[in-house]
């Protein structure tokens, strides 16, 4: 039986959640943005009596009665929430770490260096159901189809690892071949097999080759397999790189990075000159992309981030705009928190709050929502 409290101390006290009451409703009905309305039947008889208010069909959850615990079982029919299910499910339980150390130095404080290793070691939990799962040999996750992550960097700026014992020389070559210096050789070869690298682009490679790593190249698949590319997100602050992304997403076959940055016979000294040159940048359309990727598997704080970022560093034509495109993405988290309000309350909660949120982070680049036209004030 959920209490009944004023709406103006509904998220002080925390005593009405879960959308509580429900309105009574005769059949279900579905909802294609989020949760679906069960069926609530007004029951004449059902009105029961405590502390001299009334209560009826609309505040009790039916489930807590039927399997004796805390439950609320509702189907979620948003294709949103499939990055919301990833991470429940790979989260992990609930840790807490503690540390105890002898009362030494200045105030009998002590100064505990953080060992991060020890810390997971120390601290892991594996549950029952994982235990079992893993004593019997079943698979504890899967995934298809198989998704290729595509390394991108600028030239001779390749990514190495190495041993403080390793030989420097051997470490400088170490990075030569990557997945894209290797595409680019891909596109430049004359052989037959390879010339289907000609009309793809960088991110449709591994349905048509897979990646050797040891050979440190794209090998011609001999059957069809389900794959998919993914070039890894890029920050608009990382300029270069973020418009290196831009070309590859676009342009078929480049051979060479100086390739990627040739528009109409012209080779630019940096991939911004560049996309200016071909029109990337006449309007919004590479932030909308860029933030309609991000949406699929970034959570809303990171997604305020680098809308955030993207209007602060980049030249947006319409901010106002981009804003209202994406707001429901960028809301997400403060719509949910926020759903038991009703009409403009619940509005006027979320933008204030996703407001102030995207103002503190545009205050950390030294910007305000206030110095940007088109944004709500």
């Amino acid at each position: 039986m959920w209490g009944c409290i004023s709406q103006r101390d509904l998220y002080e006290r925390r005593e009405v959640q879960k959308g509580f009451p429900k309105a009574p409703i005769g059949g279900d009905k579905g909802n294609v943005a989020g949760y679906p309305a069960y069926r609530r039947r007004r029951r004449a008889a059902g009105v029961v009596s405590i502390n001299t208010k009334e209560y009826d069909n609309e505040r009790i959850n039916q489930w807590v009665v039927s399997y004796n615990c805390d439950i609320n079982v509702e189907v979620c029919t948003a294709i949103t929430a499939v990055k919301y299910l990833y991470r429940y499910v790979y989260k992990g339980s609930n840790k807490a770490v503690i540390t105890v150390g002898a009362l030494s130095g200045e105030r009998n404080q002590t100064q505990i260096e953080p060992n991060e290793i020890l810390r997971f070691l120390n601290a892991r939990y594996i549950s029952p159901v994982e235990a079992c799962m893993r004593l019997l040999d079943y698979s504890v996750q899967g995934k298809t189809p198989a998704i290729t992550q595509l390394t991108i960097h600028l030239e001779n700026e390749q990514m190495v690892t190495f041993r403080s014992s390793d030989d420097p020389a051997v470490v400088v070559t170490r990075g030569k071949h990557t997945m894209l210096t290797r595409f680019f050789v891909l596109c430049a070869s004359e052989a037959p097999e390879n010339q289907v690298a000609e009309s793809a682009l960088y991110q449709d490679i591994p349905k048509l080759f897979r990646w050797d790593t040891k050979a440190k190249r794209w090998v011609r698949r001999k059957w069809y397999q389900a794959a998919l590319g993914r070039i890894i997100h890029v920050s608009p602050r990382d300029m270069q790189r973020f418009y290196m992304r831009v070309f590859l997403c676009h342009l078929k076959g480049p051979t060479s990075s100086e390739n990627l940055r040739t528009v109409d016979g012209v080779t630019y000294g940096s991939y911004r000159e560049a996309a200016l040159d071909a029109g990337y940048l006449e309007d919004d359309s590479e932030w909308v992309a860029c933030m309609t990727e991000a949406s699929q598997f970034r959570m809303p704080y990171q997604l305020r981030r680098l809308f955030a970022t993207i209007i602060v560093y980049s030249q947006v034509v319409e901010v106002g705009a981009l804003w209202e495109r994406f707001y429901d993405d960028l809301s997400l988290d403060f719509g949910y928190k926020y759903s038991i309000l009703k009409g403009h309350s619940k509005e006027d909660m979320i933008k204030f709050h996703m407001l102030k949120s995207l103002n503190d982070l545009l205050l950390a680049n030294e910007s305000a929502v206030a110095s940007f036209e088109g944004l709500p004030q």
